[in-house]
């Protein structure tokens, strides 16, 4: 039971923050780069995506850090989140011990992002003007889905990279086994093959499918609420 929520706190931290800045930060970032009135092209929403999702990421890294740590602490010889984020800037440095792995947890979040807001963002809309469906629940869920098996299969390779830097702990004066990204690709592609960047990709999407349904759920009915208008 316990194996099973490691890593509970510091994911509820990350999520609530990193969404927050992601989802929010879309539209801002539409508006920025298009002209009032006009059409957005799909490149353009995955732009925006993009730039959202990299900057939810890049500020929330430590509680991500701790939670890859929390969850591959078999033993469970780690102690609570708070506790080993202290422990973690004290011994491998506040910079570049906290913030470890951003480079593939930014390009993690920019993939992940960029595929699953604009292919929701877009599917919606081919949807709406073929006419097959109104704006309401079933909409949302139907392009929520599309989202959801987009966002998965982008961002498996750069999540299986992301995960094995993390996990690696790093102590002053040792050298890391995993350095960068593409150091890690070749890793990967030499011991198992393209199969293995895609290593866990079922399970990957059974969090994000139920997670982007229950998001732009919420996040439209939210809209809604507050006046403002759909995606």
């Amino acid at each position: 039971r316990v194996l099973l929520t490691a890593g509970l706190l510091p994911s509820l931290l990350r999520e609530g923050s990193y969404s927050t800045i992601r989802m929010g930060g879309y539209e801002p970032v539409k508006r920025a780069i298009t002209a009032p009135g006009q059409p957005l092209p799909l490149y353009k929403k995955i732009f925006a995506g993009a730039c959202s999702g990299s900057a939810g990421s890049f500020f929330t890294t430590p509680f991500d850090l701790v939670k890859v740590r929390l969850q591959t602490d078999i033993h469970q010889r780690l102690p609570n989140t708070f506790v080993l984020l202290y422990r973690i800037g004290r011994d491998e440095g506040p910079i570049k011990g906290l913030w470890r792995g951003v480079g593939p947890n930014v390009a993690r979040a920019t993939v992940t992002t960029a595929a699953q807001i604009s292919s929701y963002d877009h599917s919606k809309h081919v949807l709406l003007d073929l006419g097959w469906f109104q704006e309401g629940p079933l909409l949302h869920f139907l392009s929520s889905v599309i989202a959801g098996f987009c966002a998965a299969t982008a961002n498996n390779p750069v999540d299986v990279v992301k995960s094995r830097m993390q996990a690696e702990t790093i102590l002053a004066g040792t050298t890391p086994k995993h350095r960068n990204i593409p150091q890690v690709i070749r890793l990967v592609l030499k011991s198992e093959g393209l199969g293995g960047l895609y290593k866990g990709w079922f399970p990957n999407w059974c969090r994000i499918a139920p997670h982007t349904c229950i998001t732009f759920l919420i996040f439209e009915q939210l809209r809604r609420i507050c006046g403002i208008r759909p995606i």
